[in-house]
């Protein structure tokens, strides 16, 4: 089963050549052995190594198994089991419906399949609110595809659950991804009480040409400050790709959300949600709250 053991670090070193992986916290053990670990800045030109534990010296040093390619100090590093697998089983297993419940913690994942399912939950204990056992949290190992990817769903709820910290070094692509695929209709999704921070590359929540859904209580951030906490429209602008299924092209109509209770951070041009025109039959109801002045964008 699924692992809530992600855990994080501000304070690691390492040298570039080199495997050891240092920090004076000392919060290494040997059950780290193999375990995923990313460490902020020690990749090829400074981006981000992603790589295992392969080794326990103490616990205060680590070997990895990939060299770094730049050194880093002081930097962001998280580490954990690989959840992936063990949640889409989960998913996967479901009959007719059904429920996956995480409890509380961080989850380290890369992308979790909710595809092509329907009338399903996706439920966890709570919001993470960056402290630990109060909360689910789903932490992104990189930022290749969606983390919580419902193209081509149908009657899917997700609710009581955290994606992304920013204590967490990754850039995400998208927290949250609703878009038709091909051949297969999208529609009557429901958020409810669901937090999504940390930086994002498209988007915190990322709609695409999906209708007649909702959200209720939630909070969509995005610390990236050329993208947009909400994004809802009838073109993939930022072309935007499923892990697991094709993607309707063209432009396919998106309209029918209720948005309630909601708050929105950006940094981006006083624009909290981004909606590409035509977007019919859009309802906000009160308190709606922005970082940033409350504007739309129409493009």
């Amino acid at each position: 089963g699924a692992v809530a053991d992600c855990r994080f670090l501000s304070n690691a070193e390492i040298s570039a050549g080199s495997r050891v992986l240092s920090t004076p916290s000392n919060p290494f053990s040997v059950d780290d052995v193999g375990k995923i670990i990313v460490v902020a800045g020690a990749g090829v030109s400074s981006t981000n190594l992603i790589t295992s534990i392969a080794d326990f010296t103490d616990p205060g040093h680590v070997v990895l198994s990939s060299v770094a390619s730049s050194g880093a100090n002081f930097t962001l590093v998280q580490w954990g089991t690989d959840n992936t697998k063990a949640i889409n089983d989960a998913v996967a297993g479901l009959t007719a419906g059904g429920m996956v419940w995480l409890g509380p913690g961080n989850y380290l994942v890369s992308s979790i399949n909710l595809t092509a399912v329907h009338s399903i939950r996706f439920v966890g204990a709570s919001w993470g609110i960056n402290a630990p056992d109060e909360g689910t949290v789903l932490v992104p190992i990189d930022g290749n595809f969606p983390v919580l990817d419902l193209t081509g769903s149908g009657g899917v709820k997700v609710e009581n659950l955290q994606i992304g910290t920013t204590r967490s070094p990754v850039t995400g692509q998208v927290g949250i991804l609703a878009a038709q695929s091909a051949g297969i209709a999208s529609s009557l999704i429901t958020l409810e009480h669901v937090f999504i921070t940390g930086s994002w590359n498209a988007s915190a929540l990322y709609v695409y040409g999906v209708g007649d859904s909702s959200i209720w209580d939630s909070c969509f951030w995005n610390y990236n400050d050329g993208k947009y906490p909400m994004y809802f429209g009838r073109d993939n602008i930022d072309n935007v790709a499923s892990r697991y299924q094709t993607i309707a092209t063209g432009s396919v109509m998106c309209g029918n959300w209720h948005i309630n209770k909601c708050l929105c951070f950006s940094f981006c041009l006083s624009i909290p949600i981004h909606f590409c025109y035509p977007v019919t039959h859009m309802v906000i109801t009160y308190p709606y709250i922005s970082w940033k002045t409350f504007d739309i964008s129409f493009i």
